[in-house]
Order: structure tokens, then C-alpha cells, then sequence
């Protein structure tokens, strides 16, 4: 069936260290089906969770994605409530910016807008601004030698 045509692809996903504080890379191969869109599938991938160990999962898996689309460069992801219930005590920082780092790797945009079922949100837990367009931020990445 056409619906299940997928596509070996490389992806970048974000994940936090151990220590909760820094952003650690993890490149997988992922298969891509055609059907859906490739941030839809990215941000699915991130919701789940690394493969190696090492790395701490940042969103809460119970987190649904409403909608995401991409319009004037600009990535907009919609996710229920669970997003804002965070599962550990990681930086609240890297957890935001571990789902914008993993979109805006696709390159077919540089700015996310997170709603949270459909509404700006001004704060992540009371901490990191979330209401605007944001920038990668490599500046939290801990340097990788893998």
C-alpha cells in the first residue's frame, strides 16, 4: 500500500546529559513514511525517547502532538498539557530547546512556535519564556566525540 512508503533518513535529535543540564546529539536512521510529515515524525522520535545510553529522555511520553505545520520558515508545533508535566528534573531550558534544536535540524525552517492545545503559553514551569518564535540554541549542546 502507498500509505506505507517510507524513507531511510538520517535525524539529529536533542536529549538531555545526565546531569539534567546540557543538551547531548543523538543521530539515528530512522524510516520516514511518506505520508506524514518529516517534523510530525521528528517530534515523535523526540517524544520517545533516545536509543543509546547516556542520554535522558526531555518530554514527557505522554505528550500528543496536535498539530505542527510549517509556514514563512517558521515550524508550528501544537501539544496537549502532558508537555508542560515534566517526567524528571531536568533544566526546564533543555527540555524546551531539546524540541527546537531536533526541529530546526530539518532546515526547511529556523523558528518554532509552541502552543500548548492551541494557546500561547508565556512560560515553560514558570522558567523559560515559550510565547515567542525560538532560535536554535547551541550554546546548551554539550560537545559530542562520537
Amino acid at each position: 500500500r502507498p500509505d506505507e512508503l517510507k524513507r531511510k533518513t538520517n535525524i539529529r535529535l536533542y536529549f538531555s546529559n545526565e546531569r539534567g543540564n546540557k543538551l547531548v546529539q543523538e543521530t539515528i536512521i530512522a524510516d520516514i513514511p511518506f505520508n506524514l510529515p518529516m517534523e510530525y515524525t521528528v517530534a515523535e522520535l523526540l517524544i520517545e525517547g533516545p536509543i543509546s545510553k547516556g542520554k535522558i529522555p526531555t518530554i514527557n511520553p505522554d505528550t500528543k502532538i496536535n498539530s505542527i505545520k510549517i509556514k514563512n520558515s517558521i515550524c508550528y508545533i501544537d501539544l496537549s498539557k502532558e508537555f508542560l508535566e515534566s517526567t524528571s528534573d531536568i533544566n526546564e531550558e533543555i527540555i524546551v530547546y531539546s524540541l527546537v534544536n531536533t526541529l530546526v535540524e530539518l532546515s526547511n525552517f529556523n523558528k518554532v512556535k509552541i502552543y500548548i492545545n492551541g494557546k500561547v503559553e508565556d512560560l515553560y514551569r514558570d522558567k523559560v519564556k515559550i510565547s515567542g518564535f525560538l532560535e536554535r540554541n547551541l550554546d546548551i549542546v554539550e560537545q559530542s566525540y562520537n
